[in-house]
């Protein structure tokens, strides 16, 4: 359970050797204990022994006489457990390798992805199973080929419910989406092919509702590989790239994608970094990769819309889409300015993306926090600042303006070998952290209870 440090860290490295060093600090938090028992050869089983309060009694279980289900679920895990789930109330379920094998009057349960690449069965009805940064689910609702989605991960108490309306066939359409993306006179882009590439989940929801809001839809992937890949299947007229990214970083991903363009001849995508920051050197080599432009996080729909208008022919240089101010103890907790955009957002999506968006980070927030905490007591700074990077990019795409800016000065400890600076600020970060997270909580508190009145 000892941490141990990487003898040549990079910028592209995977793991940092903390994972079981990580979890035993999480459980001894909780009051409980681990324990491993190895045999040489065979392999290692690791219990976790955690007493925890039953916070509210199971929602009692549905009748469901005539359900039929079907399930077109490529993981094991997660197809087992729906199965034992549906089981248990006496749902008639059977296994299928694709949507499009579905029987009449039969539910499906599919990915989205897999019923958007797939296709489905006429006389079936798809439930999609969402998650995060999905973009999929949204079209497959406005086009009719999804009757309802549910939202990943699935609890029992969900899935019952769903249970209920499925017997009933009322599935919800259009009412899932609790959306009307694009409304209004403003200008769209659902006419541009986007893909987006960020490894944090809440940067990928900002973007996600934010195109949405301007009638786009972007494929998501996670890191540098996956871009690089998805840019070979399909020629994007825009990719947003985030820089520090694991397996590879956007840097190396934009470079391999123009060096692709020019080999096969295609056309350019219009590539805009969208990243925390973009200064100095980090500006000169995003340029050097062959970004066109610079967006900067927290950004706005007004220059969101500057960029996507921007895309196309006539980009002739690496455009920094404004000044970056330094950091500052001084910051406020919320940045009102990025919480009035998802805000905006919201009210064109019919959606509450600060709801959705803070709930990410009031889960996220503090395990990035705990993260850095832990690889601040090794040796590694390339770690420490890549996860304070990661913390600030977080933070910023949320609002929380004041975690922002001290992770923003761990970062550069870091990236100077200043060790024991970066963990004097530990501290610091703790509390700025907890503050954001009591105020978020106190102003969706005060949301929740507008909205009852």
């Amino acid at each position: 359970f000892d941490g141990f440090h990487q003898v040549a860290p990079t910028v592209t490295s995977q793991g940092v050797g903390l994972g079981l060093t990580i979890v035993k600090k999480y459980v001894e938090l909780l009051k409980g204990e681990i324990r491993v028992q190895s045999e040489l050869g065979k392999g290692s089983t690791f219990t976790v022994i955690v007493l925890m309060p039953v916070e509210q009694a199971a929602a009692p279980a549905p009748d469901a006489p005539g359900l039929r289900v079907a399930l077109a679920l490529p993981a094991p895990l997660l197809r087992a457990s729906i199965e034992a789930a549906l089981a248990d109330v006496g749902v008639a379920v059977r296994t299928i390798n694709a949507p499009a094998e579905g029987q009449p009057n039969e539910v499906v349960l599919c990915l989205s992805e897999q019923l958007a690449r797939q296709g489905g069965a006429v006389s079936a009805t798809h439930v999609c199973l969402t998650d995060v940064g999905d973009s999929h689910a949204d079209a497959l609702i406005r086009n009719g080929l999804a009757a309802d989605l549910l939202p990943l991960p699935l609890g029992r108490t969900a899935l019952w419910e769903f249970i209920a309306r499925a017997t009933r066939r009322e599935f919800r359409g259009l009412a899932a989406l609790a959306s009307a993306a694009a409304q209004g006179s403003g200008e769209t882009f659902g006419h541009l092919s986007i893909l987006a590439v960020d490894d944090n989940a809440v940067n990928r929801e900002v973007l996600r509702e934010a195109l949405l809001s301007l009638g786009a839809e972007a494929d998501f992937v996670t890191n540098g590989v996956e871009a690089v890949e998805a840019a070979k299947r399909k020629a994007y007229d825009v990719i947003f790239m985030d820089g520090s990214m694991p397996e590879m970083d956007g840097f190396t991903a934009t470079r391999l994608i123009r060096r692709a363009e020019r080999e096969a001849g295609e056309r350019r995508s219009f590539v805009v970094a969208l990243t925390a920051q973009v200064r100095g050197a980090d500006a000169e080599a995003w340029a050097k990769a062959g970004a066109d432009r610079h967006l900067t996080k927290p950004f706005t729909s007004e220059r969101l819309t500057e960029a996507l208008k921007a895309a196309g022919p006539g980009s002739v240089s690496f455009a920094v889409d404004g000044p970056v101010e330094e950091a500052s103890p001084d910051a406020p907790l919320i940045d009102d300015t990025a919480i009035e955009t998802m805000a905006a957002v919201g009210r064109r999506n019919g959606r509450d993306v600060i709801g959705k968006v803070w709930g990410l980070f009031l889960t996220q927030g503090p395990d990035a926090a705990f993260r850095l905490e832990t690889l601040a007591e090794g040796a590694d700074p390339a770690a420490v600042a890549k996860q304070a990077h990661f913390l600030k990019s977080m933070a910023l795409s949320a609002g929380a303006a004041s975690v922002a800016e001290i992770c923003e000065l761990a970062e550069q400890d870091g990236k100077a070998n200043r060790m024991e600076n970066a963990r004097s600020r530990l501290d610091d970060l703790r509390q700025r952290l907890d503050a954001t997270c009591r105020e978020m909580r106190r102003r969706l508190e005060e949301r929740a209870v507008a909205a009852q009145g």
